[in-house]
C-alpha cells in the first residue's frame, strides 16, 4: 500500500547486495521546487567515493562525506532547472548520477494502476492500487502540491479509500451497480471522524501524490475511476476484472500465481560462495562452580537450553578447557 519515499530510495543505495555493495547507486534527498531566494543544504545518499553537484550544468563542487553514505552540500542557492548529483569511484571515473527537475505549475491529475501479474481477479478479495499524481504540463509531478482530489468509482469494484491525515469532509459513497445475476452491491458507509479520511472519496495528495485501493467484487466486469480537483484537468482510467475459478466458495488460484522468478544472479558459482573469517574453538571439557551437570548446555548451540549459576557470587563461574592452545579473537 505504501508509496516509495526518500527512505526507500536511500536504503536501496545503502543495502544493494548482502554484505558488500554490488551496484553503485545515488539519490538526491527531497525535491527542487522552492521560492526565489531560498538557500538550503542539499543531501545526497551515495555509495561512491566522491559526489559532485551540478545546477543547470554548473559545478557546485564536491559534497562533504559523513556516516559512510551521506554527502552534504551546504548553502545551495535555488534556481529553477536541473539539479544533478554525479558519483565517482576511487579512480575518478563517473559511475552513477541522479537528477531533480523543477516542476512547473500544477496542470492536471494522472492516474496509474498497479495490479498483480495476472490482472485483477473477481474473487471479492483481490486489490488494485491506483496512484494519483498532480503533474505539470510536461507530466512532471508537482512535489509541493496539496490538492484535494475527489474520486468517483463505478463498476465491478468496491472503494476502500486511501491514506490521509487531518479533518475530513463527509462525502457520500456512490452505489456500485453489478450487472450480474441480478445482484447489487453498496459499499459500506464511510466511517468519517474529525481527524481522518477513513473510506472518504475525497483525499488530499501529499508531495503531489497519493494512492487509493479498489477491491474487486465476486462478479467480473468493467471498472471506471474518475478523479477531479479544483483548477486541474481531471483524469480517468478503465480497468477490468476477470472471472476467478472457485470451489466451495474458495478461489482455486494461489496469491503467488504468476509472480516472476528472479534469476538475475545466475547459477551458483563453482567455487566457494563465501569466505569464512571466524572459526569455532573446540572445547575439551567444561567445569562450573554450580549446576555443573548442566555446564555443557552453555555451548550446545541450542537456543532452548542454557546454564546458570545457583546465585551466590562465589559459585558464579564457568571454565572451558580447549582441545588445543587457542587465541580467541573478539568479534568487531
Amino acid at each position: 500500500m505504501r508509496l516509495p519515499k526518500d527512505a526507500y530510495f536511500a536504503n536501496q543505495v545503502m543495502w544493494d547486495g548482502w554484505v558488500d555493495i554490488e551496484r553503485l547507486g545515488i539519490h538526491i534527498i527531497g525535491h527542487w521546487n522552492y521560492g526565489a531566494g531560498t538557500v538550503k543544504p542539499v543531501y545526497v545518499v551515495s555509495s561512491e567515493s566522491r559526489v559532485e553537484l551540478k545546477l543547470n550544468g554548473k559545478s557546485l563542487g564536491d559534497g562533504v562525506q559523513s556516516t559512510g553514505f551521506l554527502f552534504t552540500f551546504d548553502k545551495v542557492a535555488f534556481e529553477p532547472g536541473t539539479l544533478e548529483a554525479i558519483g565517482y569511484d576511487a579512480k575518478g571515473k563517473q559511475v552513477a548520477s541522479a537528477k531533480l527537475r523543477t516542476a512547473g505549475p500544477a496542470a492536471a491529475l494522472r492516474l496509474t494502476p498497479h495490479m498483480g501479474p495476472g490482472g485483477l481477479r473477481a474473487d471479492g478479495a483481490d486489490m488494485a492500487l491506483v496512484d494519483v499524481e498532480v503533474v505539470d504540463a510536461a507530466g512532471n509531478r508537482c512535489p509541493t502540491a496539496l490538492s484535494k482530489v475527489h474520486f468517483t468509482l463505478t463498476g465491478a469494484a468496491e472503494w476502500r479509500g486511501g491514506i490521509a491525515q487531518g479533518s475530513a469532509v463527509p462525502v457520500p459513497i456512490n452505489t456500485v451497480a453489478v450487472e450480474n445475476k441480478g445482484m447489487s452491491a453498496t459499499p459500506p458507509t464511510p466511517l468519517l471522524h474529525e481527524d481522518n479520511y477513513i473510506l472518504s472519496q475525497t483525499l488530499p495528495v501529499e508531495d503531489g501524490v497519493n494512492r487509493v485501493i479498489l477491491r474487486s467484487l465476486p462478479n467480473a466486469g468493467k471498472i471506471e475511476l474518475h478523479a477531479e480537483a479544483d483548477g486541474l484537468k481531471s483524469a480517468d482510467i478503465e480497468l477490468s476484472s476477470k472471472p476467478d475459478e472457485e470451489r466451495d466458495g474458495l478461489s482455486t488460484n494461489m496469491p503467488d500465481a504468476g509472480l516472476p522468478s528472479n534469476l538475475t544472479r545466475g547459477p551458483t558459482p563453482s567455487g566457494p560462495s563465501f569466505h569464512q573469517t571466524r572459526f569455532p574453538i573446540a572445547v575439551a571439557s567444561i567445569a562450573a562452580g554450580s549446576n555443573a551437570a548442566n555446564a555443557g548446555l552453555s555451548q550446545d548451540d541450542d537456543d532452548y537450553t542454557s546454564w546458570a549459576s545457583d546465585g551466590p557470587l562465589e559459585d558464579a563461574w564457568i571454565e572451558y578447557v580447549f582441545a588445543k592452545p587457542e587465541t580467541p579473537v573478539r568479534s568487531t
